[in-house]
């Protein structure tokens, strides 16, 4: 079974994203997981896979000069 086409996934985004590394792990419930800092020079994007249950996706934007600075948008599950 495949799990990830760059092609149609480029095509759903409308642009070229390359990925490199490509990372499975298993939480329970109520687990909160990773909370990277990352500078703009060395960001890395997230492919997230749900397959059974919901994620709650939430970015904070620590930069001081960021209009979003201090608010958490999220994508709810």
């Amino acid at each position: 079974m495949e799990s990830f086409n760059q092609k149609l996934f480029n095509e759903v985004v409308g642009q070229e994203i390359v990925f490199v590394q490509d990372n499975h792990s298993r939480s329970s419930l109520n687990v909160l997981r990773g909370l990277p800092y990352q500078l703009q020079l060395h960001s890395q994007g997230k492919l997230v896979h749900v397959t059974n249950g919901g994620v709650l996706d939430v970015a904070v934007d620590l930069g001081k000069s960021q209009p979003l600075l201090r608010k958490r948008p999220a994508t709810p599950p």
